[in-house]
Order: C-alpha cells, then sequence, then structure tokens
C-alpha cells in the first residue's frame, strides 16, 4: 500500500508519486541490501514477542496449504536470498490496473477525479483506458479445526481462538462478524471478554479480538497451559446465546471442547 497526506491543492502532484512509486521502482542494490536488514530484524522482533509470534503459528496452520499461511515478512532465509530481478518481476506481473485500487478521500467532485485518475493511469500503463471492473476471483483456503500447543522457554503463555471471516465479497456477513468480535473482545474495557476473563475471574493479563485474527489471550503465570485448562464459560452455547440476538449468533461445528466461534 502506497499513501499520503497532501493539501487538496497537491494531489495531482500526490497521485502521480504515488503511480510511479508503485509501477516504475528502480530497486538500487545498495538500497536492497539495507532493506534485507531492516526487515530481517523485524522478523527477529516478532519471534521475541510471543503476542506476535502466536499470530504467526495461528495462521501457519490455519491457512496450511494456501498462500495466506506465509507470514507477510517471509523468513530470513526467503528475504536474503530475494534479487533485484525478482522484485521487477514481481512489480511487472502484480502492479496491473486490474489488481489495484486507488482511493481518494478529499473534497473534490467525484466525476472530475476519476477522469483525472483515469487520464493518470494512461500515462503509465500504456493503454488509453482502464477496465471498469477487475475480476473477482476467490481463492477460500479450506480451513480444518485443530487444537495445538507449543512450549516455551518464558513465563508468559498466549492463546489464540479463531477461524475464517467472510471475505470482503460478503458484505453483511462481514459486518456482523465484525460487531460479533467488538462486542466480545474490542478495544473498550467492558468488552465481554475483557470483564468476564480479566476484570472478574483474574484469568488473563490480557485480551483482544477482532476479525481476521481471531481472539487472543495472554496470561502472566508459570504454567503455560493454565489458559487451555480453565475454559472461558463466555464460549459455551448456552453464554452466547444468552449475549447475542439470533442474527448475531455463532454456528458451532465440533470445535474442541466447543471452544471456537
Amino acid at each position: 500500500v502506497f499513501h499520503a497526506t497532501v493539501l487538496k491543492e497537491d494531489l495531482p502532484k500526490a497521485s502521480s508519486l504515488l503511480f510511479e512509486l508503485a509501477t516504475c521502482p528502480t530497486f538500487p542494490e545498495n538500497e536492497i541490501s539495507i532493506e534485507k536488514g531492516v526487515v530481517t530484524d523485524e522478523i527477529h522482533s516478532y519471534k521475541d514477542t510471543p503476542s506476535e509470534d502466536i499470530y504467526d503459528k495461528f495462521e501457519e496452520m490455519l491457512f496450511a496449504g494456501h498462500p495466506l499461511s506465509g507470514p507477510i515478512l517471509g523468513t530470513i532465509a526467503s528475504v536474503k536470498k530475494i534479487t533485484r530481478e525478482e522484485l521487477l518481476r514481481f512489480v511487472k506481473e502484480k502492479f496491473v490496473p486490474g489488481r489495484m485500487a486507488f482511493t481518494v478521500v478529499a473534497d473534490i467532485e467525484e466525476t472530475k477525479m476519476e477522469k483525472d485518475i483515469r487520464k493518470l493511469a494512461s500515462r503509465f500503463f500504456g493503454n488509453g483506458q482502464m477496465p471498469e471492473d477487475a475480476p473477482k476471483k476467490e481463492n477460500t483456503p479450506a480451513a480444518t479445526p485443530f487444537d495445538k500447543t507449543m512450549n516455551k522457554r518464558n513465563h508468559q503463555a498466549n492463546c489464540v481462538i479463531g477461524g475464517l471471516a467472510p471475505s470482503l465479497y460478503q458484505e453483511k456477513e462481514r459486518l456482523a462478524t465484525i460487531l460479533l468480535c467488538n462486542i466480545l473482545g474490542g478495544p473498550a474495557t467492558n468488552s465481554i471478554l475483557n470483564s468476564v476473563l480479566r476484570e472478574k475471574n483474574g484469568w488473563v493479563y490480557g485480551v483482544a479480538g477482532a476479525p481476521p485474527d481471531g481472539i487472543q489471550t495472554r496470561s502472566r503465570t508459570y504454567r503455560p497451559a493454565y489458559i487451555r485448562r480453565r475454559p472461558c464459560p463466555l464460549f459455551h452455547p448456552e453464554s452466547v446465546q444468552a449475549v447475542f440476538p439470533a442474527a448475531f449468533r455463532a454456528e458451532w461445528r465440533g470445535f474442541p471442547n466447543g471452544h471456537r466461534l
């Protein structure tokens, strides 16, 4: 994602610069070498942070066999071996009109803005027009329920409970899921999970829930299996039915111990 915040009168120049960055990168070798070091440091940082590392592990298992299973930053090995030619080829193949979206939030008439952007796009893509609608392709992963425990040499236990969320093309279901997750584990201190797990029972150090990540709990304890052995009563069907109207109730599909929504 390339992003810029500018004055309205500077929007044409900013738009042109964003198109240039996205379609005409030069990738100098010395800059690639520097960025490899930066990304490698980020990977080490995430692996040293259990509350971050658990998400990579969770998604690796949830999306097993699907491109989404890989970490966004890649691995240290993949970062080290990537070449300038591979980067240029990736840009040429992926940064094309049918795979891109240009969004503007400004006090500008929409028709004029669209005309200007289409004209600008023709400069960079060499044809006089952009496709009206990019084809919608869904490659939905087939998630299989799992229950996995990993032992780490630290005094913090982390747990993630989650599953597949509705795609961007399922607007109604997606909004309902966002609402459900926000009520369960949103940022407010009065979210149900925070009230039940932390404030009332003191079972966890922190808890949060949001699509598409699922629900995560953190507990500073000397017993790593503590969270798994103390199931939250909120995740039983009776509790869910008591809290949410029928339109937002979760469907249970035989997950281990009924602990997944």
